[in-house]
């Protein structure tokens, strides 16, 4: 393992945040590519503790982590050559998004998906031993995949219906920064709430961590219109809260999953490292997978986006099926094969491969589909159309929640970077359907009575008066 590319890639990683903040400022963190510097900044740190410790089995190929580490390298060197890419038009510009007439959907939707995310931590099973809650979700998904047990029709509603919680959580992150809807501060946090009793569902902290993502995005949206002191201390003081949760969720779920290992296997018996261990371990696996998957998962030939896109090759047109007999989308018309996650978890689990349950990073089926060089191509393509999405943000105000999708959706990948790429999986389409689901209800409900005169900022906006 290359110490000096590591050093290298934070060193990277650093200077694209620092630069990010003394352009753009408070709006510098509504941009995906600051988080994902940040995020990668934790993960390079997590596999340099893990190094130190080579007793433990996290290092098993050199080769591999520089690969990785290189990946993360250009990636945050290529957010920094397009930083100031429409740099006149984010500055003179603010981030405005119009949700006061959401209040009374979100109180709504926000209760029935936290009862229905109650209903689904018991309908699976679930309880407060994580070992046991995490055998019976690989159970129960081998049995759904290789039809043994078919779906019920309530977890189908309940899994369709806790989808929602995504943006619920964003707007909920957006109302805690702006303050303008007529409701008791606890509806803010049902989403939270329902996303850490997602994670308990499946004895995993996943879920977890992109409810936490949700709201930082969310509130990141809101404060680029507040005044920059203000901002700065209330996200120091909610980041730090947000943290706190999480760490210690992640540290009763890795004791949890720790209990049927021989004491001599884990190495957090390191009492040096127990303070952060859950932390080192949630972030550092992903450099775990990335070894192992590299040699035991991708093939010698290229596929071309098959398993790295596969959410988008192979999402269906609606109603085909009902109308063609058939699901139609892009990659049955091509006769692809189609890749799923599940597919690829319940393979490695069939067969005992080591750490199987390990995330793994984006960059590994990127690799799988495109090679080496392919993936840098990719990566390269994927920070401009990033940036992109981030400068046509403040170019006009928004006045729906269907404004925030590409962003979201953007913000998603790069967040998500450190598990498999956010685009092998429908979840991009879960969410619009989500969101449109949000704009029919509200339309619906027509008055909102939980609304309070809405915030304009002080600075004029460029760009024109259209809304999006």
């Amino acid at each position: 393992m290359s110490y000096s590319l590591l050093f290298t890639t934070q060193a990277v990683l650093g200077i694209t945040m620092v630069s990010f903040w003394r352009t753009y400022r408070i709006k510098s963190l509504l941009h995906p590519g600051m988080f994902f510097c940040g995020l990668w900044l934790f993960a390079t740190t997590s596999c340099l503790v893990l190094s130190l410790f080579p007793e433990t089995g996290s290092v098993v190929d050199e080769e591999m982590i520089d690969e990785l580490n290189s990946f993360v390298l250009f990636t945050g060197l290529f957010f920094l050559v397009v930083k100031n890419w429409g740099k006149e038009t984010i500055l003179r510009n603010e981030s405005v998004w119009h949700l006061e007439n959401y209040a009374g959907v979100f109180k709504i939707i926000s209760v029935a998906v936290l009862i229905l995310g109650i209903v689904n931590f018991f309908i699976r099973g679930a309880g407060f031993n994580i070992l046991e809650a995490r055998l019976a979700m690989v159970e129960q998904s081998s049995a759904l995949f290789y039809g043994e047990q078919d779906q019920s029709f309530l977890l189908t509603l309940v899994g369709g219906a806790v989808s929602f919680n995504a943006i619920l959580c964003v707007m909920a992150g957006f109302e805690l920064g702006r303050d303008s809807w007529k409701i008791h501060k606890i509806f803010l946090f049902l989403p939270l709430l329902a996303g850490f009793l997602g994670s308990l569902s499946v004895g995993g902290r996943m879920e977890a961590y992109r409810v936490i993502t949700y709201y930082f995005l969310g509130y990141a949206i809101a404060g680029t219109s507040l005044k920059e002191k203000v901002h700065i201390k209330r996200l120091l003081l909610a980041g730090l809260l947000f943290f706190c949760i999480f760490s210690l969720f992640s540290f009763w779920i890795y004791r949890q999953r720790s209990m049927g290992r021989p004491e001599d296997s884990s190495w957090n018996r390191y009492a040096v490292l127990a303070p952060a261990v859950s932390i080192i371990d949630y972030f550092g696996s992903t450099y775990v997978g990335y070894q192992y998957r590299r040699n035991d998962f991708v093939t010698p030939e290229p596929d071309y986006g098959r398993k790295s896109f596969a959410g988008i090759l192979f999402a269906s047109v609606p109603f085909s099926a009902l109308f063609l007999g058939r699901d139609a989308s892009i990659g049955h018309l091509l006769e692809l094969e189609q890749y799923t996650q599940k597919e690829m978890f319940l393979e490695l689990t069939a067969r005992n491969a080591p750490f199987y349950s390990s995330i793994s990073p984006m960059y590994m089926l990127l690799y799988d589909d495109f090679g080496y060089f392919g993936t840098l191509a990719v990566c390269f393509l994927l920070v401009v159309l990033t940036h992109y999405i981030y400068l046509c943000w403040f170019r006009s105000p928004h006045r729906l929640l269907l404004s925030i999708y590409f962003l979201l959706v953007s913000f998603c990948f790069w967040s998500n970077s450190f598990f498999d790429p956010f685009t092998t999986s429908a979840m991009w389409k879960v969410l619009l359907t989500a969101i449109i689901g949000l704009e029919i209800a509200r339309i619906c409900l027509r008055r909102d009575p939980g609304t309070l005169p809405s915030k304009e900022p002080g600075q004029s906006l460029a760009g024109g008066g259209n809304d999006s």
